[in-house]
């Protein structure tokens, strides 16, 4: 081949790299994102947890870590922190100690987003009338009983993760239950 040749068929090789949907996004040469989902108590008492993880593998989702933990006030507190000068945090504090919460580090593409949109909107009333098919309209009661957590952006999800040690190195899939 001509220099020129070889010097195009380098250019077209770059350019459909960079242009690849599968180029690396922070999260592994997939491109995939991480986000943390939490069953609140209300949705593991109500023995939901089944029934969102089959909700969750049907979305596509790749569940890389899950644990099942009890929130103590302190930790309750440290997490939800970014809420603690509004009126309801003493509440959230006390419901989100009530019971064990079950945590898990999602992968997809989209992760943050797409989890955002299948648990809906944060009111789990409004979530039966304007997205009957999420999953705070199957188990949510209000704004605050609303089954389910998951991060709003791809710098709360790499905190939220670190913030319950549920580190894990890109590719690693953990199919065991870590049960504090």
């Amino acid at each position: 081949m001509s220099r020129f040749a070889d010097q195009l068929l380098f250019l077209l090789l770059l350019v459909s790299v960079s242009l690849s949907p599968f180029r690396c996004l922070g999260n592994g040469a997939s491109g995939k994102e991480r986000t943390l989902a939490m069953i609140k108590p209300d949705g593991v008492s109500g023995n939901y947890t089944d029934e969102i993880k089959r909700i969750i593998f049907e979305a596509g989702f790749d569940i890389v870590k899950e644990m099942l933990t009890e929130l103590d006030k302190e930790t309750a507190s440290a997490f939800y922190e970014e809420h603690s000068s509004r009126s309801f945090f003493s509440h959230l504090v006390t419901y989100m100690t009530s019971g064990p919460v079950f945590v898990m580090v999602l992968e997809k593409r989209n992760g943050v987003s797409d989890w955002r949109g299948l648990i809906g909107p944060t009111d789990a009333k409004k979530a039966k009338i304007s997205h009957p098919h999420s999953i705070r309209a199957l188990c949510g009661k209000d704004s605050q009983r609303n089954c389910v957590h998951g991060s709003d952006s791809t710098s709360s999800a790499e905190r939220e993760i670190k913030f319950f040690s549920m580190d894990v190195i890109s590719g690693d899939i953990d199919s065991e239950h870590d049960e504090l």
